[in-house]
């Protein structure tokens, strides 16, 4: 009897640089970037739920046998048909989501396990396209907060603040958190259309002082291009705490409609922000 071919073991056996690594059957580490592009897919779409705080991280088949892409959920977190996202969950959870999947043409294996914080729901996707269309199921059905939260931090990434915080928080707010005074710079200089300003201090000398001046800058800013205040608070690294952290700009919290209004004025001035200020030349 053949055993299967360990995909997963031949590619970090490889990279190492070990002999002996095998020869993989035509298309298994086609196969594996499939699983694992998959697998990154779902994972967004999890946070992006909300759910990621209440489930296992995706885990790869390592074998072509294997079904692709594993993840475990607790029970009250698992999706729901539309328009019964504020039911209880079925008491008959496996047939609800297997009929939801289902209708999706989604294919994968279902079962109930104890987790230390109650009932999960272990979903086992057959394929990588499989887990491709879970990721896309969640996306698509996001709760407004949540989409909003989403359509925010892409519209910072893409302009290249990919280091935010931002999540849904309670009573249908949204929360923005933290950002560095170098990505502080970065969204004044794309919502006044213009480059940072001309003596802009380089984030490395800056005290308390201009770090405060920057966040009433930025408040002014982006209160005016979201349609509501919103706040902007400094958050200036001590001197115990300079080499481990920037100094930091935290943003407070908005409403979906207001993180929406915002995401479209920082797409739009993402377009024409300079290049060379995106990919780092702020100041």
């Amino acid at each position: 009897m053949t055993q299967d071919f360990d995909l997963t073991d031949f590619v970090q056996r490889a990279a190492a640089g070990r002999t002996g690594a095998g020869c993989p059957p035509p298309g298994a580490e086609e196969l594996l970037q499939e699983r694992r592009a998959a697998a990154r897919a779902l994972l967004e779409a999890l946070r992006a739920s909300g759910a990621y705080g209440n489930c296992t991280s995706p885990v790869i088949g390592p074998t072509a046998s294997d079904h692709a892409v594993t993840v475990t959920l607790l029970q009250e977190r698992t999706p729901r048909p539309a328009g019964d996202e504020d039911a209880l969950p079925s008491p008959d959870v496996l047939g609800t989501l297997s009929a939801m999947l289902s209708r999706h043409g989604i294919h994968a294996s279902i079962d109930i396990v104890d987790l230390p914080l109650g009932l999960g729901v272990t979903l086992a996707l057959v394929s990588h396209r499989d887990a491709r269309r879970f990721a896309e199921l969640l996306i698509d059905n996001l709760p407004p907060v949540h989409a909003a939260a989403r359509e925010l931090q892409l519209a910072l990434t893409a302009l290249g603040i990919t280091d935010n915080r931002i999540h849904a928080g309670s009573h249908g707010y949204i929360e923005v958190g933290d950002i560095s005074v170098t990505d502080a710079m970065l969204l004044c200089a794309a919502l006044t259309g213009d480059r940072p300003e001309t003596g802009t201090r380089d984030p490395l000398d800056m005290d308390w002082r201009h770090v405060e001046t920057l966040a009433a800058r930025l408040c002014r800013l982006v209160s005016d291009a979201s349609g509501r205040f919103l706040d902007a608070t400094a958050n200036p690294a001590c001197t115990t705490c300079s080499d481990s952290r920037p100094h930091q700009i935290t943003l407070g919290q908005t409403t979906p409609a207001q993180a929406q209004q915002l995401a479209r004025r920082v797409v739009t001035a993402s377009v024409s922000c300079p290049a060379d200020v995106r990919d780092g030349d702020r100041g």
